[in-house]
């Protein structure tokens, strides 16, 4: 049987469809990390396992003490990371478990669909367009943490992460699982090791506003900046081509986006001279608003 584990940050409004697409038939463990909302009764109600997490450590607490309850994950015990917010295809995690038992592969990832977007808007209307083309920005990465199949997951420990905070003169230990793992499984075992499935797409929302893709951003490259600190031993995925447009349309779409992602650069470059940002290494809320 499969296992799923879905760290869940108040996602009463979207966790109901999110076990819908995953089905009965797969043991399901809930993470719910720092929630103030109903998710936990949600979870409980549909017969998922369910972990509370008051770790302030962000995503990566929540997977610490989702790890801690199911145990170890291995090619005996593999594991599918999903978040809460998104819907899998009908044949997604069936079709991710086959493509994991191949010799060598360590994770397994669908191909993701951004659902349509809430906003009319030439701004929503582009980056749901981009999105569709390639994803989001051209942050160097294998994987998304959206959903993917593993049978191997070893997180570094807290001791561990402070130890190389302290060494790179860092205020606190930050990571981003889904941008430390690619890099770490790589590491590990080749490109190769990560394969992508030609299954179900699975669905998400994309940011839609201006807010929405500032924060995303800010995120992304946080993340991608700690990653690289704390651990500049793992490798790096080369930069993906910025143009994958392949018509008037798609164009128009890219060059929306192209100038929405240097607003967000010329404006978090300003905060940041002005000492108007957060610390580097504190979260950042993503919002799809």
């Amino acid at each position: 049987m499969l296992r799923v584990l879905i760290p869940a940050h108040n996602e009463a409004r979207s966790l109901d469809r999110c076990l819908d697409a995953v089905g009965d038939d797969v043991d399901v463990t809930v993470v719910a990390h720092r929630c103030a909302d109903a998710t936990a009764a949600i979870a409980t109600a549909r017969g998922a396992h369910v972990v509370a997490c008051d770790d302030d450590g962000g995503k990566l607490a929540a997977l610490r003490a989702g790890l801690a309850a199911i145990g170890p994950v291995d090619s005996a015990r593999p594991v599918v990371l999903l978040d809460a917010d998104v819907i899998v295809g009908r044949r997604t995690l069936a079709d991710l478990a086959v493509a994991l038992s191949a010799p060598g592969t360590i994770a397994a990832c669908p191909p993701l669909a951004p659902v349509r977007p809430r906003r009319r808007t030439p701004l929503s209307w582009a980056l749901h367009r981009y999105n569709a083309m390639r994803g989001f920005s051209s942050a160097r990465r294998w994987l998304s943490g959206r959903c993917v199949a593993l049978s191997w997951l070893e997180l570094p420990s807290v001791d561990v992460l402070e130890a190389r905070a302290a060494q790179a003169g860092c205020r606190a230990a930050m990571l981003a699982e889904d941008i430390w793992l690619s890099r770490a499984i790589v590491a590990r075992g080749g490109e190769a090791a990560i394969a992508h499935v030609a299954t179900d797409a699975v669905a998400y929302r994309a940011p839609e506003t201006i807010v929405g893709m500032y924060r995303t951003w800010r995120r992304l490259r946080r993340e991608i900046m700690a990653c690289a600190t704390l651990f500049p031993e793992l490798p790096v995925p080369p930069t993906r081509s910025p143009d994958l447009a392949r018509g008037v349309v798609d164009h128009a779409a890219l060059a929306i986006f192209r100038a929405a992602l240097t607003a967000c650069a010329a404006y978090g470059s300003a905060r940041d001279a002005f000492g108007l940002e957060e610390p580097l290494w504190a979260p950042v809320e993503e919002s799809k608003a």
